[in-house]
């Protein structure tokens, strides 16, 4: 007999099957195109800009320390090309404060360079520690300065580290410097492919991605901000409704129920 097919378009807005707050909420912790593929079953077509709704989120300025505010810093150690770079971001506002770059610069002045930098913001950092260059690099600046920690790169951590700020640059949930030219060049410049269900290639095909990095490893240390509550004003019926009810609950302590039917015919 001949077989019948039958295909149906379900996306999760539609189905019901999960809650609108769940839905709203994975909208606040994905990429866009991540969230259409996982809950509107509409599928990546090749590759992609990486980076959606940049056109504003270049909004802060670089600035100077304030005393009594929490800074992080993310460093990106120079390979061969790659420039050594370190942004810095105000860990309460989450915008962008500062950034740097230096190449072809010995690493004893690069050290000291960055060791200035650590000890002016008083900022905790965080480093690509996956080269032998860059293990030895995180344990010289420990040896001076103790809020540095590492991070080893494999496809899928740094996969994270960038879905991470992609997130925060769509939602708005941070502020670059207007002033980092560099830094939005390489953004524009970001494209990904999917290779499977879990895994997408992400990179740039002409330019480095040294600052990009470094603001990643940043980045990775704010928190997204708290979702506000939306406050309703209570209107007239709210009031009457509660009356109601505290008349109900009176009642309810009540025995004789000719108070409680007093209680509520007074409303």
């Amino acid at each position: 007999s001949e077989e019948k097919w039958e295909t149906t378009f379900l996306p999760a807005s539609r189905s019901g099957i999960i809650s609108q707050e769940a839905l709203e909420d994975a909208k606040r912790t994905m990429r866009q195109d991540a969230y259409n593929q996982e809950f509107e079953c509409i599928a990546p077509e090749g590759a992609s800009q990486f980076f959606r709704n940049t056109g504003n989120i270049f909004n802060s300025s670089f600035s100077e320390p304030i005393e009594n505010k929490s800074y992080v810093a993310g460093i990106d150690f120079g390979r061969v090309k790659d420039s050594t770079v370190i942004k810095i971001f105000n860990q309460e506002s989450n915008s962008q404060v500062f950034s740097d770059a230096f190449t072809g610069v010995p690493w004893g002045l690069q050290k000291a360079r960055l060791l200035e930098t650590l000890r002016k913001w008083n900022c905790w950092a965080l480093i690509d520690k996956t080269s032998l260059g860059g293990r030895i690099a995180l344990d010289e600046l420990q040896r001076d300065y103790t809020k540095v920690d590492g991070i080893d790169f494999t496809r899928k951590s740094k996969q994270d580290l960038l879905e991470k700020l992609a997130v925060f640059i769509e939602q708005d949930y941070i502020s670059l410097a207007q002033e980092d030219d560099v830094l939005k060049k390489q953004i524009a410049s970001y494209e990904y492919d999917v290779l499977d269900s879990e895994l997408i290639e992400i990179g740039t095909q002409n330019e480095q991605d040294d600052h990009v990095i470094a603001t990643a490893l940043a980045v990775w240390q704010l928190e997204r901000p708290q979702k506000e509550e939306v406050k309703r004003e209570i209107t007239y019926d709210d009031m009457r409704k509660g009356e109601i009810a505290d008349a109900i609950n009176r009642a309810n302590a009540k025995e004789d129920r000719t108070d409680y039917q007093e209680d509520y015919t007074k409303l």
